[in-house]
């Protein structure tokens, strides 16, 4: 499955992957040694995830930015709100 770049999206090369039992395989169809499995963990907040997983109808999509404070899944159209996003921690010197 490929996921094309949109004028939304930007113009970035488009993402290969596939579904796995546990998670997505991301490749290069024309490398074969060029793929990475990524394991779905429950729990991963969204900003840390590099794919989405719909929790209605599991659906999922490559993520190519940090979300927003909302997405709808493209499968199912089930709106996920998402925790606003909080400044980066200034640390002490």
């Amino acid at each position: 499955m490929s996921d094309p770049a949109t004028p939304e999206r930007g113009s970035e090369d488009p993402v290969d992957w596939r579904r796995t039992d546990d998670g997505v395989r991301l490749f290069d169809p024309d490398n074969d040694d060029a793929w990475i499995e990524v394991t779905f963990e429950a729990g991963v907040p969204p900003e840390k995830r590099l794919f989405m997983v719909c929790d209605d109808c599991g659906a999922v999509a490559a993520q190519r930015t940090r979300p927003g404070r909302a997405s709808v899944c493209a499968d199912c159209g089930t709106e996920h709100d998402h925790e606003p996003r909080r400044p980066p921690e200034q640390t002490r010197e």
